[in-house]
């Protein structure tokens, strides 16, 4: 996963015609389950036919200017929970074009077969 580290890197991830952005919190439990889930995710995905960028966004200290960012577009994106910066679930949000499509709160009580048929409904590729 490449690391959206910047208000400025999440504009880029937000310019991009598809995306799946994870929130990182490295005191989480749940974040540290979800990853494996995603990490197995990706590799299966790999059979799709259009690649499906992962992204991670750290969110463990909850505060500074990316938790500022992650924030205001959050609230501003009427699909989307702000939940995501919060929780610490290792949220998983689907964007198409820069609005959210779906997100999962707990992708660690899934399968990752089940995660990659998500990006691919997200993403009309089936």
């Amino acid at each position: 996963m490449t690391p959206i580290i910047t208000s400025r890197d999440l504009g880029a991830v937000r310019s991009l015609p598809r995306a799946v952005i994870f929130f990182w919190a490295n005191w989480s439990i749940p974040a540290i389950q979800s990853r494996v889930v995603v990490e197995q995710t990706k590799v299966m995905e790999k059979v799709l036919p259009l690649p499906v960028p992962y992204f991670v966004a750290d969110v463990s200290d909850q505060s500074g200017e990316l938790w500022d960012a992650l924030r205001e577009w959050l609230l501003a994106d009427d699909t989307a929970t702000e939940q995501a910066v919060w929780s610490g679930s290792g949220m998983l949000l689907w964007l198409r074009s820069g609005k959210v499509v779906h997100q999962m709160i707990d992708p660690m009580n899934y399968a990752p077969g089940d995660v990659a048929a998500v990006s691919e409904r997200a993403f009309s590729l089936v």
